[in-house]
């Protein structure tokens, strides 16, 4: 990571290998070259994939704005592994381009 300010919602692709250790039992745990992060509102990063998968990590890290299309992707994945839309979608011969545009309009007028 080298820039100190990111929106909510970025997503962070790991450059190289580290350790972090848990707050509570002190386990470590290894961030690989190619582990993946998403920024939160409020400063920390949250493991979406690799070993740390859903633990956050508080960086110091300055939050302004928010990325739609990133955060529509997460929304889009998530509706998918929860509900299978992958078949829907097809079906109704609807572009993922098309899904993600949607998603990104109505977070723009929300957020």
């Amino acid at each position: 990571m080298n820039k100190k300010t990111y929106k909510a919602g970025e997503l962070i692709v790991n450059e190289k290998d580290f350790e972090i250790e848990t707050v509570l039992t002190k386990t470590k745990k290894t961030i690989k070259a190619g582990d993946k992060a998403v920024v939160t509102s409020k400063g920390h990063i949250q493991y979406i994939t690799g070993e740390a998968i859903g633990m956050r990590q508080a960086l110091g890290i300055e939050v302004k704005g928010y990325d739609h299309r990133s955060i529509s992707k997460r929304i889009l994945q998530r509706l998918n592994d929860v509900y299978g839309l992958e078949d829907f979608i097809e079906d109704e011969e609807i572009s993922i381009s098309e899904l993600l545009d949607e998603m990104e309009d109505v977070l723009m007028d929300i957020l």
